[in-house]
């Protein structure tokens, strides 16, 4: 094989390669979160964000926070379990190479660390502090993913960075429901992020 037709062979790996990470996470699935985040005022208006009316004394800021991090997870994971994924996606990932799964396993710190930000900041009485690190948080790990699949997610990943970073300055200047503007923000991009998602599965499986 001349040196020709070995670089054909590697850009045709890479083709291949590159086509089947688009669809590595699912963007139906991605879809489904934006919707869950843009639920998250109603969820927490009808349970009084999960307290029932139930007053926890001292505690209520810290129980509040953990309550709210652990069921919206859960509703998450539960989702994750129950709504099947596109064939794109399983396809997808029985020829993805092992290490770029490995990145993949991000998720698993992200999710622990985010529980850890909510406990402290909740702890130390600066709870308003925990959805703008959770923003970042996210977007650190969706900018990794982006890297494996589609710009767009990268693109998306650098908005929620911003807005972490964005979200505790605005807050003293007291601007009535800012922190819902920004869930409203997250929660819309997410959707677009699956929709890019799904798209990108659709053109891998054709």
């Amino acid at each position: 094989m001349d040196a020709t037709e070995a670089l054909k062979k590697i850009e045709e790996i890479n083709s291949v390669i590159q086509s089947s990470n688009k669809a590595l996470f699912s963007g139906r699935h991605m879809m489904l979160y934006g919707i869950i985040v843009l639920l998250v005022p109603i969820i927490g208006w009808s349970t009084q964000w999960l307290t029932f009316g139930h007053d926890f004394g001292s505690y209520m800021q810290v129980y509040t926070s953990v309550a709210n991090t652990a069921f919206f997870w859960a509703l998450s994971w539960l989702i994750n379990k129950v709504i099947p994924r596109s064939k794109a996606y399983h396809d997808a990932q029985e020829v993805t190479h092992p290490l770029i799964r490995k990145a993949f396993s991000l998720t698993r710190p992200i999710v622990v660390a985010i529980f850890g930000v909510v406990i402290v900041f909740a702890l130390i009485g600066q709870s308003q502090l925990s959805y703008p690190m959770v923003l970042i948080l996210i977007g650190l790990m969706f900018s990794v993913f982006g890297k494996f699949t589609i710009p767009q997610v990268t693109y998306i990943a650098w908005t929620y960075i911003a807005c972490g970073l964005l979200l505790p300055y605005l807050n003293q200047f007291q601007i009535p429901y800012l922190t819902l503007y920004f869930l409203v923000y997250n929660g819309l991009s997410d959707i677009l992020m699956g929709y890019f998602l799904t798209k990108a599965e659709t053109n891998y499986a054709h």
